[in-house]
């Protein structure tokens, strides 16, 4: 087998290692971060989709076809709302964990959408992977009756909710691939993503020390962009500093 594959698996446990920290160690919004993160990864995709020449498969677009794509967007912006307040509200690893078990729904889902049956091993990795969630889980259902008991619990539901939205992402570009190349499809979501994370919208901002949510007024995305345009690399920056203090 070519050593290709195994780059691309390597990079992608880069990605999902520092994901999560990084969006602990910010103390923006969930909303915010998922604008950031569209717009700077259409940038990438633009590129792609025009050198490429993939763009000219929106001719042979169907109106089915594009809202069933839009409707990925949609469920792509929930997903990086849930996963990122989750990772607020419970641990990095519970989180990081749970919103991975995309797998798992997609075979499900594809199982009823697409009339894919399993095979016996992926049968037997579903059951794994719903055993390990739930000894992840499983801590945090006895949290008490308090907000800030219940925060865990509440992650670790956000997070599956994003596996969940997450698989549904992936099952329509399954389904789409088939007169669509992967950065037409990929365009077309993230544009639609990015205008639901950017229309104007009651926002909170989850306290990783609390776990409490601060609700704040209705923004643009040029306001969520203005005020927000260091808070990213400030707050990680303040963060590393204390924990540096600390270890000294």
């Amino acid at each position: 087998m070519s050593a290709k594959p195994y780059w691309v698996l390597a990079l992608s446990l880069l990605g999902i290692s520092f994901a999560g920290p990084l969006v602990r160690l910010s103390a923006a919004d969930p909303i915010t971060i998922a604008v950031w993160r569209l717009g700077l990864s259409l940038i990438i995709v633009a590129a792609f989709l025009f050198s490429s020449g993939e763009w000219r498969d929106w001719k042979r677009l169907t109106t089915r076809e594009l809202a069933l794509a839009a409707f990925g967007g949609v469920c792509l912006a929930l997903h990086f709302w849930a996963w990122n307040a989750s990772i607020h509200l419970t641990t990095i690893a519970a989180s990081v964990t749970l919103v991975n078990l995309q797998p798992m729904v997609v075979a499900t889902i594809s199982a009823i959408a697409l009339k894919e049956v399993p095979t016996r091993r992926q049968i037997f990795g579903i059951a794994v992977a719903i055993l390990g969630a739930f000894v992840i889980a499983a801590p945090d259902l006895d949290g008490g009756s308090t907000h800030r008991a219940n925060a865990p619990l509440l992650g670790n539901l956000l997070a599956v909710s994003g596996a969940v939205t997450a698989a549904i992402y992936y099952t329509i570009g399954r389904r789409l691939r088939k007169s669509l190349g992967i950065w037409a499809y990929v365009a077309i979501v993230y544009c639609r993503s990015g205008a639901d994370c950017a229309l104007p919208r009651d926002h909170y901002r989850p306290a990783a020390a609390e776990g409490d949510r601060h609700f704040r007024g209705t923004s643009t995305w040029a306001d969520v962009a203005w005020s927000h345009r260091n808070e990213l690399g400030a707050q990680i920056s303040s963060r590393l500093r204390r924990q540096s203090h600390c270890a000294w």
